[in-house]
């Protein structure tokens, strides 16, 4: 389980939302917070980090049904066997192909700037 996860409360098309967040600064040094399944920015108004709630142990959950109070802890036989939310995928063979090379594939690459001759 990621240790930076937190139980986050935030505005989802205009509804209060629960949802798992993860606090990230931006390269411009500017800190903020994304939703780490999409990679969407988000705006929590609340957060609280989840080994507050839970901790995982292998194939045992350890949760408290109130903050505080010690944890119960559940054994998830067959977990492993669940889909997989992203499904790793094997790395294609052959030449790999850089952003810049892809982009010029597109037809998006940078545009030559034209030249006046003296």
């Amino acid at each position: 389980m990621n240790p930076n996860a937190c139980l986050i409360l935030h505005k989802v098309r205009g509804e209060l939302e629960f949802d798992i967040g993860e606090p990230v600064v931006f390269t411009d040094e500017e800190e903020g917070w994304i939703i780490p399944t999409s990679g969407h920015r988000c705006y929590p108004i609340w957060a609280e980090p989840i080994g507050k709630f839970a901790q995982l142990d292998k194939d045992t959950v350890h949760w408290n049904t109130s903050i505080g109070d010690p944890f119960e802890s559940k054994p998830l036989a067959g977990w492993q066997d669940l889909p997989d939310h992203f499904q790793p995928r094997p790395l294609p063979e052959g030449k790999r192909t850089t952003a810049s090379e892809l982009l010029k594939q597109l037809g998006l690459g940078p545009k030559p700037i034209p030249r006046r001759s003296i």
